[in-house]
C-alpha cells in the first residue's frame, strides 16, 4: 500500500481538487493521510465531507500551527503503507501518477523516485526538471533544487530514517534530498505527472524565507558544498538574489560566485553589488 501524506493549512478552496486527484488514481491500494495544520477556514469541513464518501481518507488535526515539515513528519509516523508519497493541498496529480511510479520503481529496484512536473504561475506554464530518465547521480541532484516534494515516492523506511527539517522555512524538498541522496538512489521518471499551482500566499513566493533557508543550508552542509562546486555556486547565487530582494548586502555571495565561475556576467553582478553596498552604506 502507498500512504499519501497531505499537509494543509487554510486551503478550503483547493484541498478538494488535491485530494480527489489522489483518490482518482488508477493505482487503488492507497490511503490518504491528511494533516490539518490547525486551519481557521473551512478546510476541515471540506475534508470530512470527502471522508464520508471514501474511507481511505485519514484526517488528523494539529492543536497548533506547526508548519508543513512537522505535519509531514507526523504523517510519516501515522502512515500504514510500505511506500510513502507526498502531495500538497493546492496541487493536482495526473490519474496514472502512482501506477507509473510504482511500476518504474519496482522494475528498477529503486528506493525513491521522482517525476517531471508542470508549474502554473504568473510567469505562465513551466516544466521541470530537464533530465534523462534513469538513476540520477548525487552530484546532479545537489547541483540545484530540481525535486518538488509532491513528485517524491519512496519506501517508508527512507522517511523514517531521514525526516523533514521543521526549521526550514523554504526549500524543505532540497534539504531532505541532500540527506536522502547520501544513503539512497533516486530514479527519475521523464513524464509530467503533477500540476503545481503557485498561490499568492505560497511559501515559495517569500524571498525572506528563501534567504533564511539558504543560510541554514550553508550552515548544515558546508562540507558538502565544498565537495560539490556547482552546488556551492547555486546556493551562493540564490542567497545573493534573496538578499538583494530583501535589501541586504550581497557582496560576499556575488564575489564567491565570481570565484566559482569567473565570467562577464558574474563580474557585472559583483560590481553592481559592491556599488549598491557603497550607496546604501553597508
Amino acid at each position: 500500500m502507498v500512504s499519501i501524506i497531505i499537509p494543509t493549512y487554510n486551503r478550503e478552496k483547493t484541498i478538494y481538487r488535491s485530494v480527489m486527484s489522489v483518490l482518482n488514481q488508477t493505482y487503488k491500494d492507497l490511503e490518504v493521510v491528511i494533516i490539518d495544520d490547525c486551519s481557521s477556514d473551512r478546510t476541515e469541513e471540506v475534508i470530512k465531507a470527502l471522508q464520508k464518501k471514501d474511507n481511505r481518507i485519514q484526517y488528523y488535526r494539529l492543536d497548533k500551527n506547526s508548519g508543513a515539515c512537522a505535519a509531514r513528519n507526523i504523517g510519516i509516523d501515522l502512515a500504514k503503507g510500505e511506500y510513502i508519497a507526498f502531495q500538497d493541498s493546492d496541487d493536482e496529480w495526473v490519474p496514472q501518477k502512482l501506477e507509473i511510479q510504482m511500476k518504474k520503481m519496482l522494475s528498477n529496484k529503486a528506493c525513491i523516485s521522482f517525476c517531471k512536473f508542470k508549474r502554473f504561475s504568473s510567469k505562465g506554464i513551466e516544466i521541470f526538471p530537464n533530465l534523462t530518465e534513469g538513476f540520477i547521480s548525487r552530484r546532479d541532484l545537489l547541483r540545484e533544487s530540481i525535486i518538488s516534494t509532491q513528485t517524491i515516492l519512496g519506501k517508508k523506511e527512507c522517511f523514517e530514517n531521514i525526516r523533514f527539517d521543521p526549521q526550514m522555512p523554504r526549500m524543505q524538498d532540497y534539504d531532505i534530498v541532500i540527506r536522502l541522496s547520501e544513503k539512497y538512489h533516486f530514479y527519475f521518471i521523464n513524464e509530467v505527472l503533477l500540476s503545481m499551482y503557485l498561490q499568492n500566499d505560497s511559501i515559495s513566493m517569500n524571498w525572506d524565507k528563501l534567504r533564511i533557508a539558504l543560510e541554514r543550508i550553508s550552515l548544515k552542509y558546508g562540507l558538502v558544498m565544498k565537495k560539490y562546486r556547482d552546488m556551492n555556486y547555486f546556493q551562493k547565487q540564490y542567497l545573493a538574489l534573496s538578499k538583494e530582494k530583501t535589501g541586504r548586502n550581497s557582496v560576499k555571495e556575488r564575489m564567491c560566485c565570481f570565484v566559482l565561475h569567473p565570467s562577464w556576467e558574474t563580474t557585472k553582478k559583483a560590481i553592481k553589488a559592491m556599488l549598491l553596498s557603497i550607496k546604501r552604506g553597508f
